[in-house]
């Protein structure tokens, strides 16, 4: 069973300065599909996660600053084989940390642009000799992108920009490359919303050989209002995850579609349905 509990909250100093954060535990559990699962568990592989996030902004007439960081601590049970063996999960605990700096330019009142730096480390508990590779590593990016509201027709956010990630371990390669990303709502209608996103990072695998993986994901979802009170949602992706220092590459297709019942503001039940193909 999944839960989660957290808060998030803004404080405006003045009209000009603000500061927010945000704090949350989590005991999620890994899809079958995720590249780095034991595939010989009996069940999925359940782990904790705590997130805590802070920031400040400054603006400065059209111009604005922001300076925050993130922080997440991943802790991994172990899983249990067919034949009921522990399979022990301890070698990937870790922690990542995250800085980021970001100067920003209103365009409108509907538009800004930005540019944005970010540097990142990833700290695993256990060391060699304890597990075979150092899985530890740092890596900044640099981006450029543009938030925006064009009137009523569409809404979002895109960036494009460079990236670099450097592991400790001399027998891991490192990784360098175009970043991008993008979440654009199209109102087709007022009753319809079509959203394209897009997303390319380096993700952390404890597969056996590769430093990590260059994950690559293009969706579109659709959401229709039927009724007042009721929603009808639909879409579709494809994502490719390319293994470093390894020959494996994998294609991933998804579809999904669901109901939406509003019983009131508060409250909301939901039948839904979720395809995955990964190959």
């Amino acid at each position: 069973m999944d839960w989660n509990v957290g808060g998030d909250g803004r404080i405006d100093v003045t009209t000009s300065t603000a500061l927010n954060g945000s704090l949350s535990y989590a005991q999620l559990h890994e899809d079958r599909g995720d590249p780095s699962a034991p595939t010989a568990a009996s069940e999925p592989v359940e782990y904790n996660l705590f997130t805590a996030s802070a920031g400040i902004s400054q603006r400065f007439n059209r111009v604005a600053v922001t300076l925050g960081g993130d922080y997440a601590d991943f802790d991994y049970d172990d899983a249990t084989s067919l034949v009921g063996a522990n399979i022990d999960q301890d070698g990937r605990d870790r922690e990542e940390y995250a800085e980021r700096l970001r100067f920003s330019y209103l365009v409108s009142p509907d538009t800004n642009v930005y540019l944005e730096g970010q540097l990142d480390q990833r700290k695993y508990d256990q060391q060699p000799p304890v597990v075979a590779l150092n899985r530890d590593s740092d890596g900044w990016q640099i981006v450029a992108g543009s938030e925006f509201r064009l009137t009523n027709v569409a809404q979002g956010g895109l960036y494009v920009g460079y990236q670099e990630r450097d592991y400790d371990d001399a027998t891991l390669s490192n990784t360098d490359g175009i970043t991008y990303g993008a979440n654009i709502d199209w109102f087709v209608t007022p009753l319809t919303t079509v959203v394209f996103s897009a997303e390319s990072s380096v993700e952390e695998t404890t597969v056996g050989g590769a430093s990590g993986y260059d994950m690559n994901r293009f969706g579109v979802d659709i959401d229709h209002e039927l009724m007042r009170n009721v929603i009808l949602s639909g879409g579709v992706s494809y994502a490719t995850d390319d293994f470093n220092d390894a020959t494996r590459k994998d294609d991933i297709l998804g579809a999904h579609a669901g109901i939406k019942y509003l019983l009131n503001h508060n409250f909301d039940i939901g039948l839904g349905y979720t395809y995955t193909d990964r190959d």
